[in-house]
């Protein structure tokens, strides 16, 4: 029963996500399969919020290019927010596919023997 127990808790924390400090904590210490688990896992949950947030930007720089008092033609240099949308997003999307390959990575190691149990 405490065995139950202990493992429940185990995976129920396993589903939090990392504080920044335990983020640090897990990087510099890991060593196991169950830790480059946790890691690629945490990096693939990053991409896809990142992932999410390019999707929204890009959308924004859509609306900023479709309202009419903002477009560039008609007053040069007020299209500033699209332009604006547009780099962040592809900076966002850069980071995601980066926080994707670190994911694999971890995936990699988390399935490589370890002599740490």
């Amino acid at each position: 029963m405490v065995a139950f127990a202990n493992a429940l808790a185990r995976s129920g924390e396993q589903k939090r996500p990392l504080t920044h400090k335990q983020l640090k904590a897990l990087i510099a210490s890991a060593k196991t399969q169950g830790d480059h688990q946790r890691l690629g896992d945490y990096r693939r949950q990053e991409a896809k919020r990142l992932a999410a947030k390019a999707k929204e930007r890009g959308e924004m720089a859509t609306e900023y290019e479709n309202q009419p008092a903002l477009n560039e033609s008609k007053n040069p240099g007020m299209n500033q927010g699209a332009i604006h949308c547009r780099k962040f997003a592809k900076l966002d999307q850069q980071e995601a596919e980066e926080a994707e390959a670190l994911a694999k990575l971890h995936e990699q190691m988390a399935q490589e023997p370890s002599t740490a149990k």
